[in-house]
């Protein structure tokens, strides 16, 4: 009997088999062991997951664009290549996913399926346990929780533990129809603190929903208040060209960068050397990068979303352009803060709970 067992124990009452085999079906995954960038919350919770002695299969329906079987890091990686393309999604994925799981179940059998986004992932994982008689865990991930979700009225008729990763996202769920869901905050690993040489960041794909703009106008009163800053937005996306154009406008090019994608290491060793990230975005289902921000001793500016809406190491953007700029001064001004962690141990003993009861 190992540590991991005994500490099962203390928790729960009872011991958990550390070699069950779950299979997580989600719409894409690393495509190999270098793409860090590639959903980086669900690596970690693999990685833990296998920590712990679990046997991981993952079914990716989208993406990598690519046919062939691979080890990630451990984990089997069944890539169905729908490249999210609609014909495929609609008539072949479901058909395709049903011939590769009932292989891999015979072959090696399945304790437990665990869907993330309330999509069709959720949809076509719900038809597989039901016909192998598997339980059945589904995430929420982001958007997926809001109204324009059209299959969240067929999932909100599913009888299956349904997990939002922040009270928000999991008060939008109650609100949009399901009769139920529970609260999971998701974590990371712990992160090296750097020596800051950035004021500012915002970090985000570049769509109109995260707002970038208003980081820009931000930045144009700093400096309209003669503020010396240094500051960077970290991201792809349709808006690049009309960020760029609004920087040049506001003549900010020696203030302001794009530096475009970064992956998850670039990325949090340049949010990590910031002062202050400033986080606009209109809609989070969680928002990794606060907490992100959080671990590496980085001031948090954001809107009341994901898990910041509820958070009190996070300060408030109002979008008063005045106010605002008055805050974020003086969170420049302010030493240093302690890193605070949330840690991916955290997020999966409390999965591990649900999985134990299913």
């Amino acid at each position: 009997m190992n540590l991991i067992h005994w500490l099962d124990f203390l928790k729960t009452g009872q011991f958990i088999a550390s070699n069950r085999n779950i299979a997580i079906i989600t719409p894409g995954f690393a495509s190999d062991e270098q793409d860090t960038s590639c959903i980086p919350a669900l690596q970690l919770y693999v990685k833990e997951l296998q920590m712990r002695g679990k046997k991981v299969t993952v079914f990716a329906l989208h993406y990598p664009f690519k046919k062939e079987i691979y080890n990630w890091h451990g984990a089997r990686v069944i890539p169905l290549n729908g490249k999210n393309n609609r014909l495929k999604r609609e008539l072949l994925l479901p058909l395709k996913l049903m011939r590769c799981f009932s292989k891999v179940h015979k072959e090696t059998p399945v304790d437990l399926i665990h869907s993330f986004w309330l999509n069709e992932s959720t949809i076509m994982a719900q038809r597989i346990a039901k016909k192998y008689e598997i339980p059945i865990v589904a995430s929420a991930q982001g958007q997926d929780a809001l109204p324009s979700n059209r299959h969240l009225a067929r999932i909100k008729k599913l009888t299956i533990p349904v997990v939002g990763m922040s009270k928000i996202q999991t008060e939008y769920l109650l609100k949009n129809g399901l009769n139920q869901a529970q609260t999971i905050t998701w974590g990371i690993q712990p992160i090296e603190m750097l020596p800051k040489k950035w004021d500012l960041i915002c970090v985000g794909n570049l769509i109109p929903i995260k707002k970038q703009n208003y980081f820009i106008e931000l930045c144009k009163n700093l400096k309209m208040q003669g503020v010396s800053f240094r500051a960077q937005i970290v991201g792809s996306g349709p808006e690049e060209q009309s960020l760029l154009e609004q920087i040049k406008r506001n003549s900010l090019d020696h203030e302001v960068r794009l530096v475009g994608q970064l992956s998850y290491e670039e990325t949090l060793m340049t949010i990590s050397q910031t002062k202050v990230l400033i986080h606009p975005s209109q809609y989070e289902g969680f928002g990794m990068v606060l907490i992100e921000a959080l671990a590496s001793g980085t001031h948090v500016l954001s809107s009341p979303v994901g898990f910041s809406a509820h958070s009190k190491d996070v300060t408030h953007l109002t979008f008063d352009l005045d106010k605002d700029t008055k805050e974020l001064k003086r969170l420049l001004h302010l030493d240093v803060p302690d890193p605070i962690v949330y840690h991916i141990n955290d997020t999966v003993d409390k999965y591990e709970e649900i999985y134990t009861n299913l």
